[in-house]
């Protein structure tokens, strides 16, 4: 599974409103859920459900918010907030939200690549200034993978 498959132009949200955690679910829960064709119910479900378990920022201004559901392949769906919402004892300018089949490892292996991905903290500043979601897109699929 690719980046761009996973993560279509429709996906991507700049500059996300959210000023909380719970916001911030539920504007990539119906980003993701409009551009793949799911419930935003069900999206929001899951994401709420991973996010009680233990918060998903990772650090670095990167949250990795996920879940599992009723689909066939791993969809995502990308934020960008400038200004930085408070998780936790965090500032997240990044929010990666993502969606796997119940009966697979998918996720895993779409995180661990996520997580190499922004492990110097680079991407997170690149993404953090784009100015369109288009810009924001090509600078996280056109990454090293």
């Amino acid at each position: 599974m690719t980046l761009e498959a996973m993560f279509p132009g429709t996906a991507v949200l700049v500059p996300m409103r959210a000023t909380s955690v719970d916001e911030a679910l539920e504007e990539l829960a119906e980003v993701l859920a409009h551009a793949h064709g799911l419930s935003a119910g069900h999206v929001l479900t899951q994401l709420r459900e991973r996010e009680q378990l233990g918060s998903t920022a990772i650090g670095e201004g990167l949250a990795l918010p996920h879940g599992r559901g009723e689909i066939e392949r791993t969809v995502g769906a990308l934020g960008i907030s400038p200004e930085g919402i408070p998780w936790g004892d965090v500032p997240v300018h990044v929010v990666i939200a993502l969606l796997s089949p119940l009966a697979s490892t998918e996720h895993v292996k779409a995180l661990a690549k996520i997580g190499r991905m922004f492990a110097d903290g680079r991407l997170v500043a690149e993404l953090r200034a784009a100015a369109s979601a288009t810009l924001a897109r090509e600078r996280f699929v056109g990454s090293p993978q």
